[in-house]
């Protein structure tokens, strides 16, 4: 009797990219959690993965790679593979308090989603 294996996780290949300075208000995605760039950034930063199920802005059914974003550093942290998160980016906001006041940093909404089933009422 063979095994069958089906894919866990991409682990190479393409990936897209949308830069947060590209994004508009407004825009959001539901997204599967595919873990993180193997190599962080210049900044020792890693970048974020997620298969797109649905969108207003990306390409449903790809795979996005998004950079970092303290935000969504904090909510995949949360989070594990193939859990399925809403992202909604609510534009550039301005750090009012703390070291870093006075600069820009883009604002994102970021929700644990669940598969919802027949007795969940729709009316949100």
């Amino acid at each position: 009797m063979s095994r069958i294996f089906k894919p866990k996780q991409k682990l190479s290949g393409s990936f897209l990219y949308k830069k947060w300075g590209d994004w508009k208000t407004g825009e959001w995605f539901v997204g599967e959690y595919q873990g993180q760039s193997e190599t962080p950034d210049k900044y020792k930063h890693f970048s974020s993965r997620f298969k797109v199920l649905d969108s207003n802005c990306l390409e449903v059914g790809k795979l996005y790679q998004l950079n970092y974003n303290s935000a969504l550093e904090k909510a995949v942290e949360k989070i594990n593979i193939v859990d399925v998160i809403e992202l909604r980016y609510g534009g550039k906001s301005t750090v009012s308090k703390g070291p870093n006041a006075g600069s820009e940093y883009h604002a994102l909404e970021i929700d644990l989603m669940e598969e919802a089933d027949e007795s969940d009422s729709m009316d949100l």
